[in-house]
């Protein structure tokens, strides 16, 4: 799995473990499943919003691992410049009785480099072909087309098309400056997750004790 991931974890929660404990093991652990997705959905939602955008592919593909329903524009049929799915769902650790582990993130291909910033070079190529219009951003990849290369007295280089029009740079690398997305969705929310993990923990605990949501007590757990 390639691409910037978050974990959130709940492993202890505290005082109301004791209440916790009086659900059944399947109640127990879909109690903390609907809790965690409820935090998660925080920084899913912030780091969508904090993404870089141009196409709005890095932000469609940002979701919760094992709940990509929870994140409306997820479209995992979207394809890429190669004709291969763009991204695809991150997954999440399975649950436990007592744990739950989502991730949060992506795994497209270039969505790491524009968290943690970089230098990009060409893996078979001898130049890296940047798009500089939208007809060229939407082929992709300049092979097959008709074009010319060109080369200024200063070095710089493009392809050209029979129009005279710059269809794409040709450089030998590209740094990309970091925009940090992801983890920063997280750590300026910390406080508002936990909120509200612990606000629908307590209401889904609540729910089941009273029979609201099936019956979902263990055995002798009654009082």
């Amino acid at each position: 799995m390639s691409g910037p991931v978050v974990s959130l974890t709940i492993t202890n929660v505290g005082e109301i473990m004791g209440q916790l404990n009086r659900l059944t093991e399947a109640t127990r652990g879909a109690q903390l499943m609907r809790a965690a997705t409820a935090g998660a959905l925080i920084p899913m939602n912030a780091a969508k919003r904090r993404a870089p955008w141009r196409t709005g592919t890095l932000r469609r593909s940002i979701h919760i691992g094992g709940h990509t329903e929870m994140a409306s524009d997820f479209s995992p049929g979207e394809v890429g410049p190669d004709g291969k799915p763009a991204y695809s769902d991150i997954g999440s650790p399975a649950p436990e009785p007592t744990r739950v582990e989502l991730l949060i993130g992506t795994n497209l291909v270039y969505a790491g480099i524009q968290e943690f910033g970089g230098v990009v070079s060409p893996k078979t190529a001898k130049l890296l072909a940047i798009p500089v219009d939208a007809a060229a951003r939407t082929a992709g990849s300049p092979r097959g087309q008709d074009l010319v290369f060109v080369k200024t007295q200063g070095g710089q280089m493009f392809l050209m098309d029979k129009e005279g029009k710059i269809r794409y740079s040709l450089r030998r690398s590209v740094t990309i400056p970091a925009h940090p997305y992801l983890r920063p969705a997280f750590d300026e929310n910390t406080e508002a997750i936990e909120r509200e993990i612990g606000i629908v923990l307590r209401e889904g605990i609540e729910d089941a004790l009273a029979g609201r949501a099936g019956s979902g007590i263990a055995a002798g757990g009654g009082e």
